[in-house]
């Protein structure tokens, strides 16, 4: 379900506006769900992402976490990613750069609709 998700949200990648240099592979873990963490992995290339990996890297250059509540929020529009960083209840590791474009991303249209169409799907 997850890797579906992030798969439409990579057909949408050409509309973000980009980060040069800021490339690598973004994990994103939901952890404490009865059937385990739940893990996805997208890869990122200039600030855009480009592929959904189904097996997580060993190391990732990005590790966002993020409870299931707070996925549920940002999901429904209720709560934006660069707030919940803000807040603390985005909890990240790795490259700050990368992390900023995805934060970037979040904030675009393309994001709004991509959210838009996870609620209709």
């Amino acid at each position: 379900m997850i890797a579906e998700a992030l798969r439409q949200a990579v057909a949408l990648g050409s509309e973000l506006p980009g980060a040069p240099g800021a490339s690598g592979t973004v994990v994103l873990v939901l952890p404490g769900q009865p059937e385990g963490d739940r893990v996805s992995a997208t890869v990122w290339a200039d600030g855009r992402p480009v592929d959904v990996r189904d097996s997580p890297p060993a190391v990732a250059d990005l590790t966002l976490t993020l409870a299931a509540e707070e996925a549920g929020a940002v999901a429904l529009g209720q709560l934006t990613p660069s707030v919940a960083y803000m807040q603390g209840r985005l909890k990240t590791a790795g490259d700050n750069r990368l992390l900023l474009a995805v934060l970037a991303a979040t904030a675009t249209p393309a994001f709004a609709r991509w959210r838009s169409s996870l609620a209709c799907g």
